[in-house]
């Protein structure tokens, strides 16, 4: 995880021979190291951590940066949030569950539904309503089920992208489309504690400070420590956002589950109504 390493970096610039006028080459140096390896793979680029230390690199306040790298390097965010192991479940079992109905439908309308209709023909008799419905409409029940399977994947992709903490750009159709509000303000919350020590580098870059960063300040003016403030902070809009996320899954699970059976069912009555009428017949 980068948090890893991204508080390795920070412990090591943190050490009494560092000088913040040469964060920038000091911090170069540390990750160029093989030992610095050991804390996972090198940080990637519009994640929070990687915004965090560019902005420590470009300011010109070393004051700020002092004070920064020595917060950051007594806090942990690595042990803070974890992906729900829920989302994984549940786009296993959708996908599972689709698959199976297309794959079954798919079958039944090359091989078995051609015959059906050439015996209806050959007898002259008129096919049921529900076969025909579904000669007609069941490539389009296929792709409805394909496009809302995309739409989740989509959805999972957005949301697992908040546990590695890339910064999504604020113009991003799909993630403002896809994910709720509800949830992408947890996560704003999130990173707001995290940023707070280099807000005011950040300027308002994802959002403008909020009541979290009006109250950290208070804990500072109050003489409390910052880092217990700030990891007890992030415990709490963790489990939020959690929840929300659980939640949302749910819905998702249910309202797909829901399409699929009722597809699974309409598949089943128009695939045996050829047999009911032959079974009259006889």
């Amino acid at each position: 995880m980068c948090w890893d390493r991204f508080h390795y970096l920070c412990r090591k610039c943190n050490l009494p021979d560092f000088s913040a006028n040469d964060f920038s080459t000091f911090l170069s140096a540390v990750n160029a190291q093989k030992a610095t390896d050991l804390y996972a793979d090198k940080i990637t680029e519009k994640s929070v951590a990687h915004e965090i230390l560019t902005a420590l690199q470009q300011t010109d306040d070393l004051a700020l940066v002092e004070r920064s790298v020595s917060v950051y390097a007594r806090l942990n965010f690595g042990r803070s949030i974890d992906e729900p192991a829920q989302l994984k479940r549940v786009i296993t079992y959708l996908v599972f569950l689709a698959t199976v109905y297309m794959l079954v439908s798919s079958v039944y309308t090359v091989f078995v539904m051609p015959q059906f209709s050439n015996m209806y023909e050959s007898l002259e008799v008129q096919p049921p309503g529900l076969f025909m419905w579904y000669v007609n409409y069941s490539s389009y029940m296929i792709a409805a089920i394909v496009i809302l399977l995309l739409g989740v994947l989509l959805v999972a992709y957005q949301i697992r992208a908040m546990f590695s903490y890339k910064m999504p750009a604020s113009d991003s159709i799909l993630y403002n489309g896809l994910v709720p509000e509800t949830i992408r303000n947890s996560f704003l919350s999130i990173v707001e504690i995290i940023v707070y020590p280099v807000a005011v580098v950040f300027d308002g870059k994802w959002q403008k400070l909020g009541v979290i960063s009006a109250h950290l300040q208070e804990v500072e003016n109050a003489g409390l420590s910052l880092v217990t403030e700030m990891q007890s902070l992030l415990v709490i809009e963790v489990n939020k956002l959690n929840r929300k996320i659980e939640r949302f899954i749910f819905f998702l699970m249910s309202f797909v589950s829901v399409i699929i059976v009722a597809s699974i069912i309409v598949f089943l009555m128009s695939a045996y109504s050829p047999l009911f009428i032959m079974g009259e017949g006889l």
